[in-house]
């Protein structure tokens, strides 16, 4: 099946394979019969639906035009969608051993 670029972002991803993450892909991947990339996806979507909660224990999302835009600039007809930002560093990354 070709690819459908006009609707979808393909984004290549890499994964240390001795990291938590990649252990949990693989175990997930075994019991669930998905591709680790569809699953890649859904914890992703999960993790943002989370974040979309606003429970006061993630980042808040900012806008994703640029601070010099005007609304003049901006386009009349598309929705702006929310940049995910955060003030994690590595190293509070560390327990997924990425």
């Amino acid at each position: 099946m070709p690819r459908n670029t006009n609707e979808k972002e393909y984004i290549t991803v890499a994964i240390r394979k001795d990291s938590n993450l990649m252990r949990q892909l693989e175990i997930d991947a075994r019991e669930k019969s998905q591709p680790k990339s569809h699953l890649l996806v859904s914890y992703a979507a999960d993790y943002v639906r989370l974040y979309l909660k606003d429970d006061g224990l993630l980042p808040t999302p900012v806008s994703a035009s640029s601070p010099q835009a005007t609304p003049a600039e901006k386009p009349a007809n598309k929705e702006e969608e929310p940049l995910i930002t955060s003030n994690l560093t590595d190293d509070d990354l560390d327990i997924y051993g990425d």
